[in-house]
């Protein structure tokens, strides 16, 4: 179980490379997906948004301000809504550093939790 989700991750990291390299050569794209990022409390973050159109590769990351990634969630073939509560055990003074990826393009976003 545990060499399925090291090969999930790998794959995850390649296919956000891949569209980080593919998006750098574009112009820059609006993005056509209203994202939504709430903070109900210093450790908890919610992202919620919704696409009709079928995303080959979603990837949804969680930096803190050293650069550690501390949530990846990777989707494939995805389309409605998604929603996700991300728990953070050890919030940070200087934030984090909210990173979606799909096929067409990329939203960055500062969380602040103070």
């Amino acid at each position: 179980m545990e060499i399925l989700k090291s090969i999930k991750c790998v794959i995850c990291v390649g296919l956000f490379l891949s569209t980080n390299v593919s998006l750098a050569q574009n112009k820059p794209v609006r993005s056509e997906i209203d994202y939504k990022v709430k903070i109900p409390t210093d450790s908890i973050f919610e992202v919620e948004f919704s696409t009709d159109k079928m995303i080959h590769s979603l990837l949804v990351t969680v930096f803190d301000s050293r650069g550690y990634m501390v949530y990846m969630d990777c989707q494939y073939n995805f389309s409605g809504p998604y929603k996700k509560s991300i728990a953070l055990q050890h919030p940070v003074r200087n934030g984090y550093y909210l990173k979606i990826a799909n096929d067409a393009q990329i939203f960055e976003k500062k969380l602040s939790t103070e």
